[in-house]
């Protein structure tokens, strides 16, 4: 089963100085997939690895609820 099926959503959160990637990844752990980032140019670029998100974007994620 998917987790589209199971209920994960995407959604689109801004990083910022206090909301890093680092917090982030705290926060979501492994319930979530980086698929997209918006640098703040407005280029929208897949995210092709996990290391590669830059500070100051907007990542676009799929992301599992805490009780799926």
């Amino acid at each position: 089963m998917s987790w589209l099926d199971e209920g994960a959503d995407v959604r689109s959160t801004s990083l910022t100085e206090e909301f890093t990637i680092d917090l982030y990844r705290e926060t979501y752990q492994d319930r979530f997939i980086p698929l997209f980032v918006v640098e703040s140019s407005g280029r929208l670029r897949v995210v092709t690895d996990k290391a590669d998100i830059p500070a100051d974007c907007k990542i676009i994620s799929l992301i599992k609820s805490d009780n799926i």
